[in-house]
This record gives structure tokens, C-alpha cells and sequence, in this order.
């Protein structure tokens, strides 16, 4: 990106981030999370997590979606923020592109703290179009738009097209979850772009009171618990 275009970006977002409340700002941060997680259909990254760790960490990662979702949303839960954001962060060590663990983590940062930097925030944001740029992806029309959705509460106005992801999506639903037996995770996934963004509140509160010891074997135990 250019250089003068980028930072005339970056300041149109901080002005618009001004409008924002706290759990506003909270749910724009999950909401760049959603959008980067087919952007692991890239390079397949689920693979750079040895076979071992790839479904903690891939529960790891939609437990914390849930989590800050049910934060922005006054939805009950119980699990410690601070423990969420630690087997998050965890996740980095293991994540080659790092786009999907980081902002997750970030998401989940911006729930714990009633502090938000604008530009830790702008700086995720950029690391996630960094990647998309090299694979014709460029995200910075959604963004704003999703503030402007956001501060106005029109949240069935917020772009679910999942057309600009091309191969990515494909690639996340054939090769990544789906060589794990994690179907439900992706159809979960597909779901919330479907519902535009918007989760099942009664199958989230399910998800949300998985024991600790199903949770601790990743996200195919804990789907075949709720599915049950």
C-alpha cells in the first residue's frame, strides 16, 4: 500500500474508533478476527501446528471467539478471560502466518482491558491486509464500513460476501478443519458469515459450559459433546 494512502487510512480510522464504546470497539476487534481466520486457507497454515496441538489450538482459537462475543454481548460465562488469552498466545508460538492467533488474541485482549489501543489495534489490522494484499484481498472497504455499521447498530448491514476469499475459503473448509473431523467448527463458521455475523446465543451458551476436561482434548471432543 502507499505509503501516503496508508496513513491517510490509518487517520480515518482513529477518527472513526473515537465514535466507538468500549464493547463496540470489542466486537469491530472479533469481528477482524472472523474475517482473517480464511485467510489460513493461504498456505493450509493449520498445518504449521504439529499434528499434536492442531485441535487445542484450533479450539483455542473459536473458544476465544465465543468467549469475547459473549463478553460484547452479555451472554454468562465463566471461563477466566486471562486463561483464554494465555492458550491464545500459546497459539502464536505455532501459528506460521500468525494473522488468525493474533488478532484472536487481540480480540480477547481488548475484552479483558477497559483500555483499548487504537493503534495496536490499527496494527493488526495491518498485519492482517499485509497478507490479504498477496492474495488480491484487501479489506480496508470492509472495515470501514463495519465501524460505520457498528456505531449506527445496523449490525444486518455489515458485508458477509465471502466472494473476495476465493481459494482461501475453499482451501479452510477442504484441507484445514476438515482433514481434523472438525466439520462442525467450519460449518459453525460458514454460519456466522451466513447469519451476518450474528451467533446462535442457545448453542453458544451450550459451547460455553463444555467441561474443562472435554475442552483440554480439543475441538472435535468438544463438538461431539454438543452435537450429541
Amino acid at each position: 500500500m502507499d505509503v501516503t494512502v496508508k496513513k491517510a487510512f490509518e487517520e480515518q480510522l482513529r477518527e472513526k474508533f473515537q465514535d466507538l464504546t468500549h464493547k463496540q470497539t470489542v466486537f469491530f476487534v472479533w469481528l477482524c478476527a472472523v474475517r482473517a481466520l480464511p485467510l489460513m486457507g493461504v498456505d493450509r497454515s493449520l498445518y504449521h501446528w504439529k499434528e499434536e496441538y492442531r485441535q487445542k489450538h484450533t479450539y483455542d482459537i473459536f473458544n476465544a471467539l465465543d468467549i469475547v462475543y459473549a463478553y460484547v454481548f452479555d451472554i454468562p460465562f465463566t471461563t477466566d478471560i486471562e486463561f483464554i488469552y494465555n492458550s491464545v498466545c500459546e497459539s502464536l508460538k505455532y501459528d506460521t502466518t500468525k494473522i488468525v492467533a493474533e488478532s484472536t488474541a487481540l480480540a480477547v485482549k481488548s475484552a479483558k482491558e477497559k483500555f483499548l489501543s487504537v493503534d495496536e489495534i490499527i496494527a493488526c489490522m495491518g498485519y492482517i491486509n499485509n497478507t490479504a494484499y498477496k492474495n488480491n484481498m484487501d479489506f480496508k472497504d470492509i472495515w470501514l464500513n463495519d465501524i460505520d455499521c457498528i456505531k449506527s447498530n445496523s449490525l444486518s448491514s455489515l458485508n458477509n460476501d465471502i466472494k473476495r476469499y476465493g481459494v482461501c475459503w475453499d482451501n479452510l473448509r477442504a484441507h484445514c478443519f476438515a482433514d481434523m473431523n472438525c466439520v462442525y467448527w467450519i460449518d459453525l463458521y460458514i454460519g456466522i458469515f451466513k447469519d451476518v455475523f450474528q451467533l446462535d446465543k442457545e448453542e453458544l451458551k451450550r459451547r460455553l459450559i463444555v467441561p474443562n476436561e472435554i475442552q483440554k482434548r480439543g475441538a472435535k471432543a468438544v463438538a461431539d459433546i454438543i452435537v450429541t
